[in-house]
């Protein structure tokens, strides 16, 4: 295994729009729930550009039929090939929608080019070998087979996923498995009580949040050494091993439409420590972790340790890989203003050597780093060394 050089460190930052009102916010010919606003806004806007005319204005509570929503999951493949295959940017994009051959339609009842050419992709069937059924409400099954086989039309990763509900042990083995991949890629979840729900039909607006999510799962990759490779989008994070095999997966920390506003993480770092690969995890502003560092092994993926919750975040380790050195922000003295960084001392055993108080001077005439510089949290730091520069 190439030694690994240097210690990645991964930031996240999720920006919402700003708050106001809702009677504020909603536009005066669209009816919609409070919590699908921005969904349906990005969806229509000219950066996504996805929704299709036939959608627009209206009750976007009522449900979708099979034809509005194959013109949404036209326009959101066109919209995630031109950004997979152009820019490594999610937002800029030149959409590729997916081709129909001509062919005469296979259906009696639709000559919908976009139908045609996700049916010719092999995104969606008809109901029968003749009939498509363009007018007929689209279910939480059909939604999850349709998603599912998108997201493999665009290459996404399908993450690992059991199965919580006590509501699908009847659909076929292809519905189950759609089901894993959409709600293990945090595309859809269950309707409560351990319930999918998968005769419900689906709204205008939970079809606008499926196509925003979806959008979201395209992943940014980083290699950590020739063995691993780390991914994540604004969903989930995780890690592979050389043959694509998902051995660690975490939740992100997504305030974007308030989706996952409680818990997640926000941060990693990678860091060799006794010969061994090792990922730091810790969040921002998410209650369940924040200011919080929990550290795993690669590839076994077995914890190692969890820092006290006061313990600040993870910023490396000492020269002799004994030692955790943690850093924290105080809270500025008046609005607007920046807090002081300050730093602490942790053993591989969480225990605390020097809390998160002390300057950089002073954890350096401790003898804990080698230099004191002025640095930034998001360089790169040598493994085993906190070398500010």
């Amino acid at each position: 295994m190439r030694k690994l050089l240097f210690i990645i460190s991964v930031f996240i930052i999720c920006v919402s729009c700003a708050p106001a009102t809702f009677a504020e916010q909603a536009y005066s010919d669209e009816k919609c729930s409070e919590w699908a606003y921005y969904y349906i806004k990005d969806a229509e806007s000219p950066l996504y550009n996805i929704m299709p005319q036939e959608m627009y204005g209206g009750d976007f509570t009522a449900s979708v039929t099979r034809q509005e929503f194959c013109g949404l999951v036209y326009n959101t493949v066109g919209y995630m090939n031109g950004v997979t295959n152009i820019s490594d940017e999610i937002g800029k994009s030149t959409p590729i929608y997916p081709k129909f051959s001509g062919k005469t339609s296979p259906f009696e009842d639709t000559n919908s080019e976009y139908i045609l050419a996700l049916y010719e992709s092999g995104i969606i069937k008809g109901k029968t070998e003749k009939t498509f059924c363009p007018s007929d409400y689209l279910t939480r099954e059909e939604t999850a087979l349709i998603i599912s086989r998108a997201a493999q039309y665009c290459n996404l990763k399908k993450l690992p996923y059991k199965l919580p509900f006590n509501d699908t042990y009847s659909l076929t083995d292809e519905s189950s498995d759609a089901i894993k991949s959409v709600c293990g890629m945090g595309i859809m979840n269950g309707t409560g009580e351990n319930h999918f729900s998968p005769s419900e039909t689906l709204s205008k607006e939970q079809a606008a949040a499926i196509a925003m999510r979806l959008i979201n799962c395209i992943a940014h990759h980083s290699e950590i050494n020739s063995e691993l490779s780390c991914y994540f989008n604004l969903m989930q994070m995780w890690i592979e091993d050389k043959d694509g095999n998902v051995i660690f997966m975490l939740p992100m920390y997504w305030t974007t439409y308030d989706y996952r506003i409680d818990y997640g993480y926000s941060s990693w770092n990678f860091f060799e420590h006794n010969k061994k690969t090792v990922i730091a995890v810790f969040g921002s502003d998410a209650p369940q972790t924040e200011a919080h560092t929990e550290l795993y092994e690669l590839p076994s993926g077995n914890k190692m340790l969890e820092l006290p919750r006061n313990a600040g975040y993870f910023l490396s380790i000492t020269e002799d890989g004994k030692y955790i050195i943690t850093y924290d922000v105080t809270k500025p003295a008046e609005y607007g203003s920046w807090g002081e960084t300050v730093y602490g001392v942790y053993d591989f055993n969480g225990a605390e050597i020097l809390p998160p108080i002390y300057s950089r001077d002073e954890l350096h005439k401790a003898g804990y780093i080698d230099a004191v510089k002025a640095f930034s949290h998001n360089q790169n730091y040598v493994a085993g060394k906190v070398g500010f520069s």
